[in-house]
């Protein structure tokens, strides 16, 4: 029996678009067979004569967020890249802003993504969920949701079968916003879940209800957490497990994320205690797999700390990039998932270059050959930002055309390789990039005071904030007119 309906809603939110006149509509028989389908409106089941087979502007009844659905698409999707057998996109310009081909064939596969995260500097903690970024109309084409900012009950999780009978209720408060912002959105997502906590050196904070109040707290375990040290080593493991599968009933995602950028832990906690965190993604993989619907499962990593980005005593000190992956690439050989997703936010990493790399991406996904990429999340500063160091020097020195470079390396690795989507993320500054770019050398009000107060931190804060395709007051830059020219040509 097909397990996928036919009439896409909240809970499916399919990956495709509404169908227009004159495209070819399918639908799935459930075991990788697809059929014409008189049921979608407005459809022509036939291309206009002479066209050829205008596979690329297929809309589908089925429902493609789930893998299976997707794999069985995948083949017909590269052979019309491959054999150009697709005159026309669904909605996707053959050449971008500036003339250069998006894909061999015309044809953009792949979806173009953010996370639903905006900043409040009024908030504590001020990262929150937002769909501010989204804009009108909409920048995205698919959305990651932030469970992760909500921390975990991991306590709750512990009863039979890892499901819970009780919830923080001011936690699953905030879960259900959060299903509510998704439905909201329209678009096919990913849930973004991970065993970690923030600064990648601890479990995910505990989570729970005071008076009301969600509340997250980051020291119920102990700094560079080792499972393998407890008395019951499995037990937080089966605890996510479990946790993983009841997230993604409830929001029923195109793709699960299920380890955000795991690699950090070797680099905080070393090998032992990163083998036993990514093992606790392999158990929430395994545990979706045997879900009658599943989603794409991912699990994201470093690229830059791949390479030996930030530098720090004792790591790839002299060595080039490519030395230090070589010497690091092991890490990926046990994570257990459908994609691998590659997050890089290389600005450190390109000035201390002296420039891009135009293999940067591409390096890192050939080490796990076996499975798909997305590029999960990344940026680039879009303007020169200060920073203190005994004296005002140049934190980036950077501007809209090295962004913009940086992006089309993204989209041309994104098309050469097939991937399913890119998120970048944010897609608009979340605060005043003038301002941010400034402090603490001639900046001043209250960003600057948030980011005096952040101490060591606030130079990463300072890259992610003016990284924006859109500027904090919605101007474009010309990264934006590229994504813009992608996603509005009919």
């Amino acid at each position: 029996p097909n397990p996928f309906p036919f009439t896409p809603g909240p809970e499916t939110r399919s990956a495709a678009t509404s169908p227009r006149v004159g495209e070819v509509c399918l639908r799935s028989d459930g075991r990788g067979g697809w059929s014409p389908d008189e049921r979608v409106p407005r459809c022509a089941l036939q291309p206009d004569p002479g066209s050829g087979v205008d596979i690329g502007s297929v809309a589908f009844a089925g429902v493609l967020p789930y893998k299976q659905e997707v794999r069985a698409l995948f083949p017909v999707l590269l052979s019309c890249v491959l054999l150009w057998a697709c005159p026309k996109g669904p909605g996707v310009p053959a050449e971008d802003a500036t003339g250069d081909e998006v894909d061999a064939g015309g044809v953009r596969a792949y979806l173009l993504g953010t996370r639903a995260e905006g900043y409040d500097i009024a908030l504590n903690p001020p990262r929150v969920a937002s769909l501010e970024m989204l804009a009108e109309p909409l920048r995205a084409e698919m959305l990651i949701v932030p469970l992760d900012l909500l921390g975990i009950p991991w306590t709750a999780f512990e009863g039979p079968q890892n499901q819970p009978t009780v919830l923080p209720a001011a936690w699953l408060a905030r879960v259900i916003e959060l299903e509510e912002m998704a439905v909201a959105s329209g678009l096919p997502i990913a849930l973004a879940m991970t065993p970690l906590g923030p600064a990648w050196d601890a479990l995910a904070p505990l989570a729970d209800d005071a008076s009301g109040v969600l509340t997250q707290n980051p020291l119920w375990k102990p700094y560079c957490h080792d499972p393998a040290d407890d008395g019951d080593p499995a037990r937080w493991r089966n605890a996510y497990g479990g946790f993983a599968v009841w997230a993604v009933k409830r929001f029923q995602p195109a793709w699960a994320i299920l380890g955000q950028r795991m690699n950090r832990y070797e680099e905080n906690c070393g090998q032992a205690a990163y083998d036993s965190l990514l093992a606790y993604a392999s158990e929430a993989h395994e545990r979706l797999q045997a879900l009658e619907v599943s989603p794409t499962t991912v699990v994201t990593v470093d690229v830059d700390d791949l390479y030996g980005y930030p530098r720090k005593p004792g790591r790839c000190v002299t060595e080039t990039p490519e030395q230090c992956l070589a010497g690091r690439e092991h890490l990926l050989n046990a994570i257990a998932a459908d994609v691998l997703g590659l997050e890089s936010y290389p600005a450190e990493a390109f000035k201390h270059l002296g420039g891009q790399p135009p293999d940067w991406l591409d390096l890192v996904a050939d080490v796990r050959p076996d499975l798909a990429a997305v590029v999960a999340g990344t940026h680039l500063p879009g303007l020169r930002i200060e920073t203190l160091s005994g004296a005002c020097i140049p934190l980036w020195e950077g501007d809209e055309d090295t962004q913009r470079a940086w992006l089309d390396q993204v989209l041309s690795t994104a098309a050469s390789r097939g991937m399913a989507w890119v998120a970048w993320t944010p897609l608009q500054d979340p605060l005043d990039g003038a301002v941010v770019a400034s402090c603490p050398c001639f900046g001043d009000g209250d960003v600057c005071n948030h980011l005096g107060f952040l101490g060591a931190s606030a130079d990463e804060l300072r890259l992610e904030a003016a990284a924006g395709l859109w500027q904090f007051d919605g101007a474009g830059r010309s990264g934006g007119e590229v994504w813009h020219a992608l996603l509005a040509t009919p």
